[in-house]
């Protein structure tokens, strides 16, 4: 470690060359753009950094550059920063087996990447300061990871935990996994493709908590309805009303979305699935105008994240699956075992408090493999929980 250390210090101080001090804070930035009348945005201030990076011929005069903490976390304007999900093989094989490699869960093992990239001369990328932001440790750990956008200090991806089907929630970070919030905290439901219109006045993504009656883990993909959903602060719009307004007898699916640079519309992708035969129609693309302000009904607020956690044990099991409260309020609770098909095998009930009594499955003959446990409390989803049964 000291070889490299000392000679990063005798290239710092090379002769001829120098350290470059670009580490102005936004308010001594803000002072300068404005007596030349330049807005202090943060497009800007990277613009002006990018400036003093890139000039040619400055590595000739320059050893290093100290950097203010904003402009570590940003990326080049041209896109010179990568972020990107990976599924890495788990060994976790789904009873009936997935129609992936090896039959393992396509919810699990999955990673998201952050590298700088090069082209190189060739246009062949070459990737640098590669990190694993999430999923670095046991495959069981590594749940499903999405991402959808990455602008300057902040990532956006969705996220299943623990290899669950069909529960994704929409999530922000900063570029070191740090500041983690879950912008849609809806476990019942679908949500993807979660990200802030250009300017931040809005989130939008997309969501099926316009079919109440779509509960995962026991609906799946097959009956699923979404529709464009906007966020500020709070509250939550729906955006489009393709189900409510469309063919009755089909389901349409809002999926693939993006901004205008002016943030103010947005082009979307809708597709219509006959709800008898499953037969999906050619996609439509739409144009979506949004309002600067939120409209004047009221929203619907953003779920407030529960406090109360069930855990489940022994797992794997062979003959009982015992549920108790770890944490939080006693809860009247509700807990619902499903096969992977979706099917519901089993149903406790009881009054839980913390450190208090269990409630109990007994297996019963059920077979051996992964099974999904829902806990409801309050006439809503507490919890979402995998458990294994291994042979008896």
């Amino acid at each position: 470690m000291a070889k490299p250390l000392e000679d990063v210090a005798r290239a710092l101080v090379a002769p001829g060359k120098g350290i470059l001090a670009a580490d102005e804070s936004s308010g001594t930035i803000e002072k300068r753009f404005k007596s030349i009348d330049v807005p202090s945005t943060e497009d800007n201030r990277r613009d002006y950094r990018e400036m003093l990076f890139r000039t040619e011929g400055a590595e000739e005069f320059i050893s290093g550059v100290i950097l203010f903490d904003e402009t570590i976390r940003q990326k080049a304007a041209d896109g010179t920063r990568l972020v990107f999900a990976e599924r890495i093989a788990t060994g976790e094989v789904l009873y009936p087996p997935w129609a992936t490699p090896g039959g393992e869960n396509p919810w699990s093992g999955w990673q998201i990447h952050l590298a700088d990239v090069d082209l190189g001369a060739h246009g062949t990328a070459v990737l640098s300061n590669h990190v694993v932001l999430f999923g670095a440790g046991l495959a069981r750990d590594r749940g499903f990871y999405e991402t959808h956008a990455l602008e300057p200090g902040l990532l956006m991806y969705t996220h299943t935990a623990g290899g669950l089907p069909y529960v994704d929630d929409c999530y922000t970070c900063a570029l070191d996994g740090s500041d983690v919030i879950n912008r849609t905290n809806s476990p019942a439901s679908w949500e993807e493709h979660g990200v802030f219109a250009p300017g931040g006045a809005w989130y939008s993504f997309n969501s099926s908590r316009v079919d109440p009656a779509w509960q995962a883990p026991a609906s799946t993909a097959a009956t699923l309805r979404t529709e464009l959903y906007l966020q500020q602060g709070d509250g939550i719009w729906q955006a489009t009303d393709f189900n409510a307004a469309g063919d009755p007898g089909k389901r349409y699916l809002v999926s693939d979305f993006d901004w205008d640079r002016s943030g103010t519309r947005i082009a979307l992708q809708v597709a219509a699935v006959d709800g008898v035969t499953g037969a999906p129609d050619h996609p439509q693309i739409w144009v979506l105008t949004v309002p600067a302000a939120p409209p004047a009904e009221a929203p619907t607020p953003t779920p407030a994240p529960e406090d109360r956690r069930v855990r489940a044990f022994p797992v794997p099991a062979r003959d009982r699956v015992s549920f108790i409260l770890e944490t939080g309020t006693p809860a009247d609770l509700r807990i619902d075992i499903f096969n992977l098909a979706g099917e519901r095998v089993a149903r406790v009930t009881g009054l839980l408090a913390a450190g208090g009594p269990e409630l109990v499955w007994d297996r019963n003959g059920a077979a051996a493999g992964l099974y999904l446990a829902v806990a409801y409390a309050d006439n809503r989803v507490l919890q979402r929980l995998k458990i294994a049964l291994i042979p008896q």
